[in-house]
């Protein structure tokens, strides 16, 4: 998160304190909580099986790219 960011939440915050909030709208903004960290959930999710899958095959391409043409040459000598 960046300065700016957190800087803006902490605004909405101090303003929150100063100003009463009625059950609705506290009820809306945890129901917007609860949408966007299911969204953020299913996101890692998705991501914690993406990233090892490419992670590997960038590995393997980076291999097949630096290490094959290293490995004749030294056949070579």
């Amino acid at each position: 998160m960046d300065a700016e960011s957190l800087a803006r939440a902490r605004e909405r915050v101090a303003e929150g304190r100063d100003r009463e909030s009625d059950p609705a709208s506290l009820a809306s903004a945890l129901e917007r909580a609860r949408t966007a960290l299911e969204t953020l959930a299913e996101r890692t999710a998705e991501l914690e099986t993406a990233v090892p899958e490419r992670l590997g095959s960038a590995i393997q391409e980076g291999m097949r790219a630096e290490v094959l043409p290293a490995a004749r040459q030294i056949a070579e000598v």
